[in-house]
């Protein structure tokens, strides 16, 4: 296997996590799952980094590698399961939370997330409503990006730098309009790896690895260590995937990703 620089930082993207065989969704995994990919982290020398901390000139100069840790959506499941073993190993991560969702049935409320904040976690946003970013007109979209930070602040007294979005839809409009907002930031669904020294007037486009419960351990070496091959692989099924939002639209195309992909195993 051929590892990459250490400068380049891979950032692994988790949903919703489980006990037992409760959730069939494609993107909610086994909690004992995601414990046994910490627990290899730690075991293997890897150190979890915040967003904030990838913009640092001053990280530790050690033998760790570094690595970013992401949920979006702002599921229960970020506190109850995944923020307790995150802790356990002494790690830390960054939760993307959708804001109209807070508070609402099977997702994390305002207390929970300032429990979080206080215990090192990072809080950042997933829009207002989840909507598709691209698809939205002028007005909406300065909606979505600037309410869901201006009331993340509010709430939570912390600076909100960084966007994931909904369902991976971008474009070049998006990446302007969270510029324009504020964003250091926009995180994607798009698989590769972040380099430090990429850096410009625009908000970073940062790059993410979607880990789904057909995610194998094989495969999740391979990622964390930075196979070339297989990033290519990855990044070439993206693309594809791309081609084909382009083709039916992000609504025709979620409508189908919906009927036959999100439940499989």
């Amino acid at each position: 296997m051929r590892i990459v620089s250490p400068i380049k930082i891979p950032m692994l993207l988790y949903h919703a996590l489980f006990e037992g065989s409760a959730n069939v969704e494609k993107y909610a995994i086994p909690v004992s799952e995601f414990e046994r990919h910490i627990r290899y982290l730690s075991e293997n020398g890897f150190r979890s980094i915040s967003l904030a901390d990838f913009f640092s000139k001053h990280q530790p100069d050690d033998n760790k590698k570094n690595i970013i840790i992401t949920f979006d959506d702002g599921n229960y499941s970020d506190y109850s399961r995944a923020f307790p073993i995150v802790r356990k190993y002494g790690f830390v991560a960054t939760f993307f939370v959708t804001v109209n969702r807070i508070g609402t049935d099977d997702y994390l409320d305002w207390h929970h997330l300032k429990e979080m904040i206080d215990h090192g976690m990072s809080i950042q946003s997933h829009s207002l409503n989840h909507s598709f970013l691209s698809d939205l007109s002028n007005e909406l979209l300065q909606k979505e990006l600037n309410e869901s930070k201006k009331i993340l602040e509010e709430k939570l007294a912390i600076s909100i730098n960084f966007i994931s979005l909904p369902g991976g839809f971008n474009s070049q409009r998006v990446l302007n309009a969270a510029r324009d907002a504020g964003y250091k930031g926009v995180v994607s669904s798009c698989p590769g790896l972040n380099r430090r020294d990429r850096e410009n007037g625009s908000p970073l486009f940062f790059r993410r690895f979607v880990i789904t419960r057909k995610t194998t351990t094989e495969e999740f070496i391979k990622i964390v260590h930075g196979d070339l091959l297989h990033i290519t692989k990855n990044r070439m099924l993206y693309f594809l995937k791309s081609f084909a939002k382009k083709v039916l639209g992000s609504q025709g195309y979620y409508m189908i990703w919906s009927k036959f992909f999100k439940y499989r195993i």
